[in-house]
């Protein structure tokens, strides 16, 4: 995916008649987080609960400009799906699942400028293909004794630190186990023009298509000697906060 968005840069920097007004190139990178769902199952551990964790999204891309408004994006870049737990108003070390991947993106865009000001809004609507982490496959897990998963630090009321651990004794992930994970993806971004350059700042949100992209099932597991069950649900959907740059030719 790197490779073709950076041969469709080359083409156009290598080309001047086809990059005159109609073309632009632009990079953009932030961070994004998966939508977690905690759901609800008898015997619940409470506040035992699932978390995207923070990861990587960028993109290049190149636009094509099929009017003074409306544009078309073409890009690649990667995207990072992080899965993870906490324990609410605990410090807690977090067991995650992640993986880094690449991912190809196309949009339609609409200029909305802020009358004779160098501002205004772009809106979005795409579609986004990352790979599908392999991190993120079916695995399953049962242990009479009970395998360490995760540990949260509590202090007393003397001010010590007491350590204190999740075990597990039975649990199965289940991953979507497609190649791809497929999203919708609409975008909001505001910018400031300086000439040929553009700045911007947008926020995302890819709504993930098929089936969940991870689940935890949490069958039993054991804390502070009590043995309870969670299960933890990612579709696959996320939010990402982005700035970039954008050079029109």
């Amino acid at each position: 995916m790197k490779k073709f968005i950076l041969l469709f840069t080359l083409v156009i920097l290598a080309n001047p008649l086809l990059a005159q007004n109609r073309f632009a190139v632009g990079y953009q990178g932030g961070i994004s987080k998966l939508v977690p769902e905690t759901v609800t199952v008898p015997n619940q551990l409470q506040s035992f609960e699932a978390r995207g964790a923070g990861g990587v999204h960028m993109l290049l891309y190149g636009r094509y400009f099929l009017n003074h408004s409306l544009s078309f994006r073409l890009g690649g870049g990667i995207n990072s799906m992080m899965a993870s737990n906490r324990m609410e108003n605990q410090n807690n070390y977090n067991s995650s699942f992640s993986g880094v991947k690449g991912q190809a993106m196309a949009s339609i865009d609409y200029d909305i400028p802020f009358g004779e000001s160098k501002y205004g809004v772009i809106a979005s609507l795409g579609l986004n293909i990352s790979n599908n982490p392999s991190s993120l496959k079916n695995q399953e897990i049962i242990s009479d004794e009970g395998v360490v998963y995760s540990g949260l630090t509590i202090r007393q009321d003397d001010g010590s630190l007491e350590e204190r651990v999740i075990l597990l004794h039975e649990m199965e992930t289940y991953g979507s186990g497609g190649d791809f994970v497929y999203h919708i993806r609409p975008e909001l971004a505001v910018y400031r023009l300086m000439g040929k350059h553009r700045i911007f700042a947008s926020v995302i949100y890819g709504h993930a298509l098929g089936k969940d992209f991870y689940v935890v099932d949490y069958r039993d597991i054991s804390f502070m000697g009590d043995h309870y069950s969670a299960r933890h649900r990612f579709s696959g959907s996320f939010t990402a906060i982005q700035f970039g740059y954008e050079f029109k030719f």
